[in-house]
């Protein structure tokens, strides 16, 4: 795994001492349907959004997470108390949600916390002439409207970028100036940490490549894998701290 595919600074747990409060705010995407019916459904995004749901409830208040989905008839009833009140992903509700969680981030720097934002996709990605994309319901997500309106909207101080599709690697600006492609996953992470040094990033490829679901967990496999992390797994050192 490279070091850009590990999430830098994550804080999943409080230390025993700490001289600002941490205050932290989950965005989660996902969308089992591709643009176009081009793909076939996927059984498990929704499901993998309420379980992120759930996950960063735990550590947060439950009004400054939020989840867009649309649930399958079998996840509504799996999950009824998220059903009534969840949003479609579609880009109105992407930029309505993105409103609320920028005036909470900037309420909250304002107060002295030091504020940590962590947006979810899960869903179908696609790549078109070099640019990947992440599909919402009714448009696709690029890495121009990627850093303009979720990098570039909410100022926290720490941000991390959770992608579980197909292409992955493609939506993190996979061209350099002039068209030509990255040589290497090293070279075009340096170009995205220089303009965003306060972004961590965790992909589901490191390349064109495709992600899986696996009806024995009824989940995607990277997003599995990742709430198992960010769950105690990864605190590798046991300070109580997912870094």
């Amino acid at each position: 795994m490279s070091r850009f595919a590990i999430l830098v600074g994550l804080v999943l747990s409080t230390p025993l001492a700490q001289a600002r409060q941490d205050a932290i705010f989950a965005l989660i995407v996902t969308n089992n349907r591709s643009l176009g019916q081009q793909r076939p459904d996927l059984q498990y995004a929704d499901d993998d959004g309420a379980r992120f749901h759930s996950l960063f409830s735990m550590v947060t208040p439950g009004d400054r997470v939020q989840l867009l989905t649309r649930f399958d008839a079998g996840s509504g009833r799996l999950f009824p108390h998220l059903a009534a009140r969840v949003r479609p992903p579609t880009r109105r509700s992407l930029n309505q949600a993105l409103e609320r969680v920028a005036n909470r981030v900037k309420q909250a720097r304002a107060a002295g916390d030091r504020t940590i934002f962590y947006f979810v996709f899960a869903g179908h990605g696609h790549v078109k002439r070099g640019k990947g994309y992440l599909e919402l319901q009714d448009g696709a997500l690029g890495p121009d409207e990627l850093e303009r309106e979720v990098l570039g909207r909410v100022k926290a101080e720490l941000v991390h970028l959770v992608l579980d599709s197909c292409n992955s690697f493609f939506v993190i600006n996979p061209r350099k100036p002039g068209g030509r492609r990255w040589a290497t996953p090293r070279d075009m992470t340096r170009g995205f940490s220089k303009r965003f040094p306060h972004v961590g990033v965790v992909l589901s490829t490191s390349a064109a490549g495709e992600v899986y679901e696996w009806s024995e967990i009824q989940s995607g496999i990277f997003s599995h894998e990742v709430r198992s992390g960010l769950s105690g797994v990864a605190d590798i050192n046991r300070d109580g701290r997912v870094t």
